[in-house]
């Protein structure tokens, strides 16, 4: 125990006050967030007379650098946490080289088509069956300022908790809290997303549960000291992620806790003297180690699992051609995308793969039926999930029977409604998951509709030169 003595008397709040940024868009535009490191000096405190446990009490040759971030001679360095890092940094050069300078400078962000070659969170596909992308956002940065701010503040606060827990141990928690933050993000966040920052706040919450499970081996002011600044971290962050509509904070909380629950049935490694143990009961010690590594293994092997199919899904069945489709005349007041493959069959009717069928309608060029959609939307009340398209309020109903799927989706831009009906059967649903959501994120609405669209026709094209501005569209939200 001289060597937990030695890190738990030099806990230095600058290591727990790490700076948690986040980065989030909401209707295609980054948002930042920046908590600053609390200042404060490094705590001395050897264990006050009448702590349960002799073996807290310091020899006097205790080696107190083993306490820091920079710990050599014995103390491991935070090999794990550095190799987040590096595949972090890794996966974005891939985004970058993939997306081909369709970033417009630093504080830009990856356009959709990018992202979802990757694998970010997004619930449509989830839904259709890909499950593997609840792992691998953990892994993906929208931007630079979003991949900067993450890895600093993994640098930061990963390294303690690495020392604190193990590598091994230390590496379950942040892949599991990852998982759990895109759950969490999955069952109360339409939109899609990405970014490390759920996996981080998972440290967190396994930081905040190191002192308070044992509080009777941790000095009374090095605990004070962790508590109060991984609280101050978390609140200032829940906080601005509650006030800011642009920030998935459901992936932190999500994050947060299972960060904590993982905390909770895990011994940190810098509590363990694991020859002492194997003296005891060599059998238990070898079987604990055992079951920690299958743990290891396991975790990773889904990791790699999730990177083998989200590469499958995309091998060969890149983003299909999209053909635009303009609504309001030679003035075009908004637009989208249809793969390839749909035709149409009628005004304001296309048809797809497996039979399916899509209405396009607005409140300009068939108001009566908009209206009856509009009005079965609001009916269903919460059975309609809200979501964004586009950065405008739309709602989405679905309703099915034995035979087919129907699913209504109603955007509200400026005074008017646009609404988008995809019919299809129930045994195509997975497959056609993927149309839906690219033609989802091509919708533009791109400025208040003229008079004179009113009664336009539909044109399918390329519009007048200078017509439309340069499209913003519902990127996926970093965290």
């Amino acid at each position: 125990m001289q060597r937990t003595f030695a890190f738990l008397r030099g806990v230095s709040p600058g290591w727990f006050g790490t700076p948690l940024f986040s980065a989030s868009t909401e209707g295609g535009r980054p948002g930042l967030r920046h908590v600053r490191p609390v200042a404060g000096k490094t705590s001395p405190d050897a264990p006050r007379p009448g702590v349960p446990s002799p073996a807290l009490t310091p020899d006097e040759g205790a080696d107190d650098s083993l306490a820091s971030p920079n710990a050599r001679g014995g103390e491991p360095r935070p090999f794990v946490t550095y190799v987040l890092m590096a595949l972090n940094i890794a996966i974005f050069l891939a985004m970058l080289s993939v997306s081909r300078g369709r970033m417009n400078g630093w504080t830009d962000n990856f356009p959709p088509e990018v992202t979802d070659v990757f694998g970010d969170k997004n619930n449509d596909l989830i839904r259709g069956g890909a499950w593997w992308r609840l792992v691998t956002p953990i892994f993906l940065h929208g931007g630079v300022v979003h991949l900067f701010s993450n890895m600093l503040s993994l640098m930061w606060l990963g390294g303690p908790i690495e020392r604190i827990y193990g590598a091994r141990k230390y590496l379950l928690v942040y892949l599991i809290a990852g998982v759990t933050g895109n759950l969490m993000s999955y069952a109360f966040t339409p939109g899609p997303s990405l970014g490390a920052s759920g996996a981080i706040f998972g440290l967190i919450g396994a930081g905040l549960i190191f002192p308070i499970r044992f509080r009777a081996l941790v000095p009374e002011r090095a605990r004070s000291q962790i508590l109060s600044q991984l609280l101050m971290v978390a609140v200032i962050n829940f906080a601005i992620g509650s006030s800011v509509k642009s920030i998935d904070n459901m992936a932190h909380l999500g994050g947060f806790i299972g960060g904590g629950i993982m905390a909770l049935f895990l011994i940190p490694d810098v509590l363990e003297d694991r020859l002492e143990a194997a003296r005891r009961n060599p059998r238990l010690a070898r079987a604990r180690d055992t079951g920690l590594w299958l743990a290891v293994i396991l975790a990773v092997a889904t990791v790699l699992l999730a990177a083998g199919l989200q590469a499958r899904s995309v091998r060969g069945s890149a983003p299909p051609p999209m053909t635009t489709v303009y609504f309001g005349g030679r003035d075009p007041w908004w637009s989208l995308g249809l793969p390839s493959g749909w035709r149409q069959v009628e005004a304001g009717g296309w048809r797809g793969p497996d039979n399916a069928v899509i209405q396009i309608k607005d409140s300009l060029s068939a108001p009566q039926l908009v209206q009856q959609e509009a009005a079965l939307v609001a009916q269903a009340g919460e059975k309609a999930q809200a979501l964004t398209i586009d950065g405008k309020p739309a709602r989405r109903l679905a309703l099915e029977n034995p035979r087919a799927v129907v699913e209504i989706f109603l955007i509200r831009a400026y005074d008017q409604f646009v609404t988008l009906t995809f019919v299809h059967p129930v045994a195509a649903s997975a497959r056609l998951s993927r149309d839906v959501a690219l033609i989802l994120a091509s919708v533009r609405i791109v400025h208040p509709p003229t008079p004179g669209a009113i009664a336009a026709p539909y044109v399918t094209g390329v519009p007048t030169p200078n017509t439309l501005p340069p499209p913003v569209v519902d990127v996926p939200r970093p965290r």
